[in-house]
């Protein structure tokens, strides 16, 4: 079900991804979480990745966050992955900004004109920690995995290190990246 007016597809733009142009076979939308509301009705996003980017994006982006987390051998990148959490929906913050450091909620094809849950292929859904602020976004879709998901988070946030050399780090890295 459709809710919401969706844009015109752009016969003028390419996939700021893989520079496909964007017509009515590859247009996609995302409706941003919070999102806002006009009428009772949501807002929907123009994306600028066409559709078979974002279906890239599902399949490859909890893999991408679970090996950054394991591989890291910055404690600024390491604190900045743990500080924000695990994705459980797409989330870009470049190519598909959301408020509040959110994450997509669904995402609207114009072919078939059909709405889909912007869920991460293998992400786990659940409570993550009462000290954290996360958007849990289709929590009861998904029950089975909430102690799963709890016990990831709880593994990963005790490697988080609170260290006062980190800003120092961060900033001679980034000169060292410089030269």
């Amino acid at each position: 079900m459709t809710h919401g007016a969706h844009h015109p597809v752009p016969h003028d733009k390419q996939c700021a991804c893989c520079f496909e142009d964007l017509s009515n076979s590859n247009y996609a939308e995302y409706l941003p979480y919070p999102h806002e509301e006009n009428n009772n009705h949501p807002l929907w996003t123009p994306s600028p990745y066409c559709a078979d980017c974002i279906e890239h994006l599902l399949r490859t982006q909890w893999s991408i966050y679970t090996e950054a987390l394991a591989k890291t051998t910055c404690k600024a990148e390491q604190r900045r992955l743990l500080t924000r959490g695990p994705p459980i929906n797409l989330r870009d913050d470049r190519a598909l900004p959301c408020p509040a450091n959110g994450e997509v909620h669904k995402l609207w094809y114009h072919h078939g004109s059909t709405e889909k849950e912007a869920k991460l292929e293998y992400s786990l859904v659940g409570e993550v920690s009462q000290q954290h602020v996360y958007f849990i976004l289709i929590l009861s879709s998904f029950p089975s995995q909430s102690q799963e998901r709890d016990s990831y988070w709880k593994e990963q946030m005790q490697f988080y290190c609170l260290d006062e050399n980190d800003e120092e780090e961060e900033k001679d890295e980034s000169k060292s990246n410089k030269k």
